[in-house]
């Protein structure tokens, strides 16, 4: 019991900054850190899976609330691995989205008392169509070169950017940083905003502002119109 108490302390002291600036739900105190929430570990499926990414471990799994590119949320079982976040399917536990640690360069909450959680990798460029005045000598000179890889896998279609709800995402930001942090000695930078921006797609992004209600302090989650990347 000892044990387990010190190990909770460890990951919590990561984010005291976090909950020093984050406003807690009711329930939020008395939860534990039980890291496999949706019981993964010894899945084989899942197993199989980690293994074509030479991983093993599942140090953080639940289920969420996945914002797709239409702004509606879809239910998914987020893991977190040493070296990756993957994003599965509920029904076949197929993975749809991975996103390596190693690749990720902020985790964001709101300073409210909301369940979302927003994970960034560093941004492509943005597909902009070609100007129907661009010369065609340089385009003829120029090659065309596709943007970098990221390491971010996608077999459903979003985009770069992860935008989920969970009601273990303390835990869930704890568990990501520190295992960036033990893998490659250094952690994605932890933000607290109460507006960001989601960039859910190579050409599109949305603004996603968080408002606190005056009289009931209940939480509304406001998502804008997609717009082109800037």
């Amino acid at each position: 019991m000892g044990g387990s108490r010190g190990r909770e302390a460890a990951r919590v002291d990561i984010l005291l900054p976090a909950l020093g600036l984050k406003k807690r739900r009711d329930s939020s105190p008395g939860k534990r850190f039980e890291g496999d929430h949706a019981s993964l570990r010894a899945d084989p499926k899942v197993l199989r899976m980690l293994a074509k990414y030479d991983e093993s471990r599942v140090l953080f799994s639940d289920f969420v609330h996945k914002i797709n590119r239409e702004g509606r949320p879809k239910t998914r079982i987020l893991l977190i691995a040493g070296k990756a976040v993957y994003v599965l399917n509920p029904d076949t536990l197929k993975c749809g989205n991975r996103i390596a640690a190693e690749r990720v360069s902020c985790v964001t909450l709101s300073t409210l008392a909301d369940n979302f959680c927003h994970v960034s990798p560093p941004s492509l460029p943005s597909h902009s169509p070609p100007s129907p005045h661009h010369d065609q000598a340089d385009r003829r000179r120029v090659p065309h070169t596709r943007p970098p890889q990221l390491s971010v896998d996608s077999e459903d279609g979003s985009g770069d950017d992860l935008l989920i709800s969970c009601a273990h995402k303390i835990e869930l930001a704890t568990t990501f940083v520190r295992a960036a942090r033990d893998l490659y000695g250094r952690s994605p930078q932890l933000e607290l905003k109460d507006r960001f921006v989601h960039k859910f797609s190579a050409a599109y992004e949305r603004e996603v502002r968080f408002c606190e209600n005056g009289t009931d302090g209940s939480v509304s989650t406001k998502l804008s119109e997609p717009r082109l990347r800037r």
